[in-house]
């Protein structure tokens, strides 16, 4: 296995690792056989293709020197949503037909959607609501007094009220997380200064995608290969993972930023290479992370 080392002596000392794999389609033939494969564990299924990636031998690790920032975020989309008291009342008495057993509770659920009113202690409130709609589009239709009201507006100036928005917050989601890393590069060596270069150039190459398709080569001038996925480990002083900081799924290189400027100037050796590169790194893993895949006695991710 070759490595690239930035600086050359890293190996004593904690660092971070960098592996590049080949990207598997979660669709696959391959992947498809594994996560059906995987029915007894759903979490097993979803990361099927992340479990058959091939390493690439092509491409060597790359040790760098532990950054001046670790973090890891986890992102759920939250939002508010509005409903009015119609709507309300219909999903009230959808949820009830929906905990219904057996045949009955389709024709339940239809009829609630239909008649959601049937409760009598909010009926005559949500025909007051209908009759405020009702006079809005009518104000807002007719040609010659066009009032471009709302029906909460039209209730503030009757009634000293406004329509209770029954607001709920609700969750839409989560984010695949992101995670990103800046080094300055300052060779010591012209054999640092060769390392550099090569770690600089693997990962534009990794971040960049393929002239030729892995599956239709390249005389299907339509398609491109799909760049190469990179895996992240901080490693402790001895070696191994560091189960006290994140451990990250594959994740595709969404950045890559070289600064060849130092310290504000330009200052080169005389072979012309640069006093220094500055090497920013930004990520995102390919899958997302469930609660189940973390804690305590779960090492798989953090």
């Amino acid at each position: 296995m070759s490595i690239l080392k930035y600086p050359k002596d890293i190996s004593s000392e904690y660092y971070i690792k960098f592996q590049f794999y080949t990207y598997e389609p979660a669709y696959s033939a391959k992947a498809s056989v594994t996560a059906q494969g995987s029915t007894t564990n759903v979490t097993q299924g979803y990361n099927a293709s992340l479990d058959i990636a091939k390493k690439k031998s092509n491409l060597p690790d790359i040790y760098l020197p532990m950054p001046a920032e670790i973090g890891s975020q986890y992102v759920g989309q939250w939002g508010g949503q509005n409903m009015s008291s119609l709507a309300s009342t219909a999903l009230t008495a959808v949820s009830k037909a929906a905990g219904m057993s057996g045949a009955a509770a389709p024709k339940a659920i239809m009829d609630a959607l239909k008649n959601p009113n049937n409760n009598a202690a909010t009926g005559a409130g949500i025909a007051l609501e209908q009759a405020f709609k009702t006079a809005k589009d009518f104000l807002n239709n007719t040609p010659l007094i066009g009032a471009n009201l709302t029906t909460d507006q039209l209730l503030a100036l009757g009634t000293n009220s406004i329509l209770n928005p029954n607001t709920e917050l609700l969750y839409g989601g989560t984010d695949l997380r992101t995670h990103g890393y800046k080094f300055k590069l300052v060779p010591n060596s012209d054999s640092e200064a060769r390392n550099i270069k090569q770690i600089v150039t693997i990962f534009k190459q990794a971040a960049l995608p393929k002239r030729e398709s892995s599956v239709f080569g390249l005389s299907a001038r339509n398609f491109i290969g799909i760049p190469d996925l990179c895996k992240v480990e901080f490693i402790k002083r001895g070696g191994g993972d560091n189960k006290n900081l994140p451990k990250y799924k594959l994740s595709a290189i969404s950045n890559v930023d070289v600064n060849y400027i130092t310290d504000g100037q330009y200052i080169e050796y005389d072979d012309g290479f640069p006093l220094g590169i500055e090497l920013t790194l930004a990520f995102k893993e390919l899958k997302l992370l469930f609660s189940e895949e973390i804690g305590e006695g779960n090492t798989d991710y953090r």
